[in-house]
């Protein structure tokens, strides 16, 4: 194995996020690789992404991950003031994995690379660029790990130095050592698709309908319908107690009953309810995760009140994701792969039931509660299109074109109906909340659905998509995807819930290997190189690169050009600026209650809050002062200043990304560490 130092001296060093995050690499961090730099008067190199994920993990709920990403800050901060470090982000894809290995391809013929990653995937990503026989290049990229011993260790295409030794010393064993070496990404598809290796249930699928039943609102005779306390009799379970209510609609109640179960309590009960809720219980069903009837309820006289079903758990989907700061609040942790894998998980459930012929009819986010991505369940299962028993309900965002102004409980909904239903959902899923045929101008939603105005640009169409993150989703949709979108909501085809899952699971792939943006609200547009134009930064006058439709937009609006490393500096200016002003508030309220409350004893207590406040106004200007000096003087960082690389002419390109100051970036984790001793 190569020493550390002789590491430091030939190659340009990065530190991915895993391996900072990781417990057995703490004494290589903190003491073997700190010293080593040191003495070579060297600087390791991070992307600007990693202080943005520990930031995130900081507030995980694992306390375990929380713990270790304050120490990373704080280790991060002591890196940056010995002047250990620099950081680096692409302006144009803030995706750390995709950035580095577009770098490391880059730039790997003019210098030495290497690469420290707990992440398999990546490693091998990373290695694979070794084998790109279209490159000349006489510098081989070297990645490595940290064990479980806490040393340095070579990868070696995606295969650990204790796993070369056993598949050599276990040779009976060397499929098992194979198994090992396969990706991730495959896994997870063979984990998607283990059931299908179990017996498979019998489907028995339901005729489908063919004309609505008539009669369905007769009223049939309750004497009396149960509430919270009373009991309910039923055919599966016997007699149970209504623990408490949990919810009240126009339709009925629910209530948690004493085996753990829940209870729907209509407000009347119709011959179209009790019809369907039969059928129903006589289909073979067992999906987890749909809250379907497994038992009638009646009250003490023997009258049919209700079904029993069992206990949802989560938060509604539309309550708890739809908008970037409940989507944050409820599920901090997730990032787009996570989006992907809830639509997946949400298209194996609505399979099971078009396996069956059974309709949901109203696809909705409020009929779907979310307890993470691969956990949620499906309520409200009795408004479902049983046979001739229609859907008497939905929404005007997930009813096509054709069935815009139809009465709900007057027809019947055929599978295509339900198929743009799906590809709304779906769509709805990965852009958080936003309707597919939500736009700028336009008319109604209904009118927009029925014209087919699908405001996304695919192909020669430019659409007139909604402003600012919604286009910047759009444009790192992979092109397979946004192929898929367009055809379903701008030339009206339709697509299986097979033929979603097989598109999602693909996407999935193309995130999880780093060919596509893992943010869920990207910053910018996906900047191909047709429609990169180079612009000037009007606030430092850097060169930058940026996507062609974002400088029209700008230029038609009259705004500035400005740089991520600009943006980044504005927003922290920004924070730091309410940060004072809330200090200040806080520190003038309490001054102005102290002063009250201490007036009869005189001047003193008085005068001290004055200079307490007169003290942390010239901190506070102190800092500025030093934040302005420090983005300053770091403004011109650039690979291979400290000496990790070679010198070259200054014809030769030596900048990998247009750098974040580190020192910006750095007093963001000062921040943190504020927080943290606090």
């Amino acid at each position: 194995m190569m020493e550390l130092k002789a590491l430091l001296d030939k190659y340009i060093v990065f530190i991915d996020t895993s391996t900072w995050l990781y417990p057995e690499a703490n004494d290589w961090i903190t003491e073997q690789l700190p010293q080593a730099l040191k003495e070579s008067e060297k600087r390791v190199r991070i992307s600007g992404k990693v202080v943005e994920e520990v930031t995130k993990h900081i507030k995980n709920g694992d306390e375990a991950l929380s713990k270790q990403a304050k120490q990373t800050a704080q280790l991060l901060n002591q890196y940056h003031k010995d002047e250990i470090i620099e950081v680096y982000q692409d302006p144009d894809d803030p995706f750390q994995d995709q950035a580095i290995l577009a770098m490391f391809m880059k730039y790997r013929t003019k210098f030495p690379l290497a690469m420290v990653t707990q992440d398999r995937n990546f490693a091998l990503d990373v290695e694979n660029l070794n084998k790109q026989g279209s490159v000349q290049s006489t510098n081989t990229i070297l990645v490595f790990y940290i064990d479980i011993f806490g040393k340095l260790m070579r990868w070696d295409y995606g295969v650990k130095e204790h796993e070369k030794r056993m598949q050599s010393s276990h040779s009976s064993h060397q499929g098992q050592a194979g198994d090992r070496n396969e990706r991730s990404d495959r896994n997870d598809k063979s984990e998607r698709s283990e059931k299908s290796s179990k017996p498979k249930e019998k489907i028995v699928a339901l005729p489908l309908g063919t004309k609505v039943e008539t009669g369905l609102d007769t009223e049939l005779p309750v004497s009396h319908f149960p509430s919270e306390g009373e009991s309910v009799r039923t055919d599966a379970f016997g007699e149970l107690q209504l623990m408490k209510e949990l919810g009240k609609g126009g339709e009925g109640s629910v209530f948690l009953t004493s085996n753990g179960m829940v209870c729907k309590i209509y407000t009347k009960m119709t011959k179209a309810r009790y019809e369907k809720l039969k059928l129903m219980l006589d289909i073979p069903f067992n999906k987890e995760g749909i809250c379907w009837p497994q038992s009638l309820a009646y009250n003490s006289k023997g009258e049919c009140i209700g079904y029993m079903m069992s206990a949802a758990s989560g938060k509604v989907m539309q309550l708890s994701m739809f908008h970037k700061k409940l989507l944050e609040k409820n599920f901090p942790h997730w990032n787009r792969g996570h989006l992907v894998e809830l639509a997946l998980t949400i298209l194996d459930k609505i399979k099971y039931l078009h396996d069956r012929n059974i309709i949901i009819g109203d696809i909705n986010p409020f009929n779907i509660m979310i307890k993470d991505y691969n956990e949620v369940y499906f309520v409200d299962t009795d408004s479902y299109q049983i046979v001739n028993y229609p859907c008497p309900v939905g929404t005007i965002n997930f009813t096509p074109p054709e069935a815009q102004g139809m009465r709900y409980h007057e027809y019947l909904r055929t599978f295509e109906h339900e198929q743009f239903a799906v590809a709304t959902l779906v769509f709805m899923t990965l852009m958080p909340g936003k309707p597919p045929y939500a736009q700028q101008g336009g008319g109604t939603p209904g009118e927009n659905i029925k014209n087919m105005e699908f405001p996304y640009p695919f192909g020669d169409s430019k659409g007139n998509a909604p402003d600012g993150v919604w286009r910047y989703i759009w444009s790192h949709f992979t092109y397979k995807l946004k192929e898929k979108f367009y055809q379903a909501f701008a030339e009206n085809k339709r697509f299986s819930t097979d033929d979603w899952i097989q598109m999602l699971e693909s996407y999935l792939y193309a995130i999880k290997r780093g060919h596509s943006n893992d943010e869920i609200w990207p910053m910018s547009n996906k900047v191909s190189e047709e429609n990169a134009v180079e612009v000037t930064c009007n606030q430092c006058s850097s060169q930058f690169v940026m996507h062609e439709e974002k400088k029209n937009d700008l230029d038609a609006q009259g705004k500035f050009y400005i740089c991520n490393a600009c943006l980044m500096k504005n927003k922290l200016t920004r924070v730091q600026r309410d940060e004072a002003a809330a200090t200040s508030s806080a520190a003038t309220g309490k001054s102005q209650a102290t002063t009250r409350r201490t007036s009869s004893f005189g001047t003193n207590t008085a005068a001290k809050t004055t200079t307490r406040s007169a003290t942390s106004a010239a901190m506070q200007a102190r800092a500025r002062a030093n934040s302005r000096s420090s983005t300053a003087s770091s403004s011109s960082a650039r690979m291979g200043a400290s000496g990790n690389a070679a010198h070259t002419s200054s014809s030769t390109p030596v900048v990998v990304f247009t750098p974040k100051p580190p020192g910006l970036l750095m007093q963001g984790i000062k921040f943190i560490a504020s927080k943290i001793k606090k």
